[in-house]
């Protein structure tokens, strides 16, 4: 039993490790938090930081999901604690002590969490975000609500349960993060309603 609540601990502090961060300050001696979208993640890092920091944070990012799987898979004891891991790393990504509880949106850990539950439903999802990002040209908004398909998907595609459960409850700190996106949306919408 202690074995696995340490094994969610460490999910949480795999996912709360700051790599945007890091890499601001080692490679441009900036903080990403003050500049572009004001995220931790790899796409601030891509724009605003480089190319190399940015492949780099999204390795590290999709890294730290799978390890937080693997792990949870190999050693613990508890058979549904591979998804509790997901929720975990996922909400230390967004949530990160490090940072005082500010963070990246998820994709990263999720991406590599996928990458060992069910890698080809990584494919259908981010094929949903991209036509959901092109219809309402915005590709920020787009992957969050086009991530609303997320649990769709692992139904369709029969993954355990106790998956599809935690993967729902990771909806709610990733659309959380995309609140400022989602308000810019709205605002557009109203702008162009209003123009003659």
């Amino acid at each position: 039993m202690l074995n696995d609540v340490l094994l969610v601990v460490l999910a949480f502090m795999l996912g709360s490790f700051p790599t945007g961060y890091i890499l601001g300050k080692l490679i441009k001696k900036t903080d990403v938090r003050t500049i572009g979208t004001r995220n931790v993640g790899a796409m601030n890092t891509f724009l605003n930081v480089g190319f190399l920091a940015g492949l780099m944070n999204l390795a590290v990012d999709v890294g730290k999901g799978a390890l937080s799987v693997v792990l949870a898979r190999e050693l613990g004891t508890y058979a549904h604690l591979p998804a509790i891991a997901v929720f975990f790393v996922v909400c230390g990504h967004n949530f990160s002590p490090f940072l005082k509880f500010a963070g990246g949106k998820g994709f990263g850990p999720l991406v590599g969490t996928l990458l060992v539950v069910s890698p080809l439903t990584i494919l259908f999802v981010y094929g949903i975000v991209g036509l959901v990002s092109l219809v309402i040209r915005d590709s920020s908004a787009g992957s969050g609500i086009g991530m609303l398909a997320l649990p769709l998907v692992l139904l369709i595609r029969e993954v355990e349960t106790a998956f599809v459960v935690a993967y729902a409850a990771c909806l709610v700190p990733i659309l959380y993060k995309h609140k400022r996106d989602f308000r810019a949306l709205v605002q557009r919408g109203k702008e162009e309603k209003e123009l003659p």
